[in-house]
C-alpha cells in the first residue's frame, strides 16, 4: 500500500508506464501489484538483457520511471540513457 501511495505522490496518473527490471522475487510482485492498484501500466524488462536494449524498451514504451533491484543495475541503465 505504501508503494501505491508513493506512485501518486510522484504525480503518476492512470495509464502512465513504469518499468520493472529485476529478477522474479516477492518484491517484483509487490511492485506490480502497487502499479495495478493505481491503474498504472507495468513494463517488465528482463534483467539479463543488455543495458542498451533496456534503454530502447524504456524509450519506446514511454516509461516515466524504472524500478531496479540494485544500484549496479541503476548505474548500467543511467549510463546508456540520455
Amino acid at each position: 500500500l505504501r508503494l501505491a501511495i508513493a506512485w501518486k505522490r510522484l504525480g503518476l496518473e492512470p495509464q502512465d508506464r513504469v518499468a520493472i527490471m529485476a529478477p522474479n522475487r516477492p518484491r517484483w510482485v509487490f511492485t506490480l501489484n502497487s502499479l495495478l492498484m493505481d491503474g498504472l501500466v507495468a513494463v517488465p524488462i528482463y534483467p539479463t538483457i543488455l543495458p542498451e536494449d533496456a534503454a530502447y524498451i524504456l524509450q519506446d514504451s514511454g516509461a516515466k520511471y524504472i524500478v531496479v533491484d540494485s544500484l549496479e543495475r541503476a548505474e548500467q541503465i543511467r549510463s546508456v540513457m540520455d
